[in-house]
């Protein structure tokens, strides 16, 4: 039961990745919203898991402890979404929001590879 809960989550983890993704929309705050929800999704999910630990320093430095490894880690990463997501639509620079929802996209679909 374990496995296919597993994979049907993986399943709508892929098609929402592929639909964080496209082009025609890729430098509005609002898809970066999509990709860090994803990466904040698979990141949970990796660490709940104990298939992955979390790599990025910023988000290491600003962990929580006492509240559990998997929170301490993801609630200052839903933080720094909120913030990036906030500077993002305030900078109102098509082109930096797209390179941050890009790589945004690129690190939930590298979680993605690390919880299969």
């Amino acid at each position: 039961m374990h496995r296919l809960l597993m994979k049907t989550l993986m399943l709508f983890l892929i098609l929402g990745l592929s639909g964080c993704a496209t082009v025609d929309r890729l430098g509005t705050p609002q898809n970066f919203a999509k990709c860090a929800t994803f990466d904040v999704a698979t990141t949970t999910i990796g660490l709940a898991t104990n298939r992955m630990h979390e790599i990025d320093p910023l988000a290491k430095a600003l962990t929580i402890h006492g509240i559990g490894r998997v929170a301490g880690i993801v609630v200052p990463v839903i933080g720094l979404s909120i913030a990036a997501y906030y500077a993002l639509k305030w900078l109102d620079k098509p082109a930096v929001t797209a390179t941050t929802a890009a790589l945004t996209c690129a690190s939930a679909a590298r979680n993605l590879y690390l919880i299969r």
